[in-house]
């Protein structure tokens, strides 16, 4: 399921906007999200970076069908000139959903200010609700 979901935003600030591709059937369904860089002369692996919820600094478990990066989006929630990248898991926690946001820094991708939420957090709805299976 590689590209089931895809978004363009420039996480590290150079003015070249670089690729999250999310790929929610990786792993028995836990989910990943690999991050291409943007060079002047296109994509590139250099740099490349893979995230799932088993990544050190990423909030939360892998577990079967939590299908993270089942949607993703990049844009810069901190304005600080480095898109940051919303990933959502509309199977964790058995279908209640939950959307893990990571920090976007001249580096690439960091999970020092990583956080997770699901939909009881932020007031709404939640039970089975999928939370996070649409970001815009």
């Amino acid at each position: 399921m590689f590209g089931h979901s895809v978004a363009v935003g420039d996480i590290t600030g150079d003015g070249i906007d670089d690729v999250a591709v999310g790929v929610p059937g990786e792993k028995k369904f836990e989910g990943a999200v690999d991050v291409l860089r943007g060079s002047r002369s296109g994509l590139t692996g250099t740099g490349a970076q893979a995230f799932c919820q088993d990544t050190r600094g990423v909030p939360g478990t892998g577990e079967y069908d939590d299908i993270f990066g089942y949607t993703v989006a990049l844009a810069d929630i901190n304005r600080n000139g480095h898109a940051d990248l919303a990933v959502a898991a509309p199977g964790e926690d058995a279908g209640n959903g939950a959307v893990t946001v990571l920090r976007g820094r001249p580096t690439g991708l960091v999970t020092d200010a990583a956080l997770a939420f699901g939909g009881k957090a932020v007031g709404a709805p939640y039970t089975k609700a999928s939370f996070g299976s649409s970001l815009k």
